[in-house]
């Protein structure tokens, strides 16, 4: 029944829904579902060309661009070195110049403002249909396949009719990350005993109150067959006791509001960057690029939006450098 719901929804519902809301969201899929089998050196020219259109149209097109004088360089690596860090301030500041299309014909994405200033990107919906792809396809990666029922918490409570049809279309529980209450936890883990749950998605501390209280109550006999996590950071101690509590294994995912899907787990545990879609650096407080094994300050360009191209995005996430040689037995 899984497999016969999966080919309904690939083949006819959602290309169908698609058509139906102007969006691109199963083409984007299949083409990720493509691109995930390329080859390194395959994925690195890529990445090189986007790169090289994007910053191309910026300096062409985008007023803020245009106005920095930015020489042309053969040698895009070095050439993206001589474009400013976007910071959200200045994102705020200038984004009349940034943005070169009618807003009311593009989509909106907001950063939650945690940090003190709510981050804007505006993007076209052949962009969000991308970003709403990769986070699929890093759900497939933990044996996910649509259409398998899920728990999801999230920050977007207020579903909205084509949010709440597509919850009920991939079996989709959606409950609020942040305005949880202990009743309702236990309601929900106690529904997942009685009618078994496939995967558990959300925000990583969600998950791991959720593991918490099913250990202070006893509920000791709820499996799921992956979770995936995203928004704020999988300790490792979330992480043990998640997979400890539901007998399951734990998939975590890098991203941000403003719609950059940047890297997600494998089978093999390594964070794969999603070259095709972002360039990223890992910078010291010099703006140069860290060595392998060092900590560095995470920029991020992403590649498709020529909208509103957003290039050397400061997220204020530390990450480590990996090897550049390092491969992944999961192809």
């Amino acid at each position: 029944m899984s497999f016969l719901y999966n080919t309904l929804l690939e083949r006819f519902i959602l290309p169908a829904g698609d058509i139906a809301l102007g969006t691109a969201y199963m083409k984007q899929l299949k083409d990720w579902r493509k691109i995930e089998k390329l080859s390194s050196d395959e994925l690195q020219a890529n990445q090189k060309n986007s790169l090289q259109k994007l910053l191309a149209h910026a300096t062409e097109n985008v007023p803020f661009y245009k106005n920095l004088g930015i020489e042309s360089n053969d040698d895009v690596y070095k050439l993206i070195r001589d474009f400013p860090i976007m910071t959200k301030n200045v994102i705020k500041d200038n984004m009349d110049q940034l943005v070169i299309k009618d807003k009311n014909s593009l989509v909106k994405l907001s950063s939650s403002g945690s940090s003190g200033i709510q981050g804007e990107v505006y993007m076209e919906k052949k962009n969000q249909s991308m970003q709403l792809a990769v986070q699929t396809l890093w759900w497939e990666w933990s044996g996910y396949r649509l259409g398998n029922s899920l728990i999801q918490t999230g920050i977007t409570p207020d579903r909205g009719k084509v949010k709440a049809l597509k919850d009920k279309l991939l079996h989709t529980r959606y409950v609020s990350a942040y305005n949880l209450d202990k009743e309702e936890i236990l309601n929900i883990l106690k529904e997942s005993q009685k009618k078994p749950i496939d995967h558990f998605m959300g925000y990583a501390s969600s998950l791991f109150v959720f593991a918490s209280i099913a250990r202070e109550y006893g509920i000791n006999d709820i499996h799921f067959k992956s979770v995936v996590s995203w928004g704020d950071k999988m300790f490792p101690h979330f992480r043990t006791l998640i997979e400890k509590q539901f007998s399951t294994t734990v998939y975590d995912t890098y991203g941000c509001s403003e719609g950059f899907m940047i890297a997600g787990e494998c089978e093999q545990h390594n964070y794969h960057i999603m070259m095709p879609m972002v360039y990223l650096e890992l910078l010291d407080n010099q703006g140069n690029e860290v060595a392998p094994g060092e900590p560095g300050m995470v920029v991020v360009t992403r590649l498709d939006n020529y909208a509103m191209p957003l290039t050397r995005y400061y997220l204020g996430d530390i990450a480590v450098a990996e090897d550049p040689g390092k491969t992944c037995s999961c192809g």
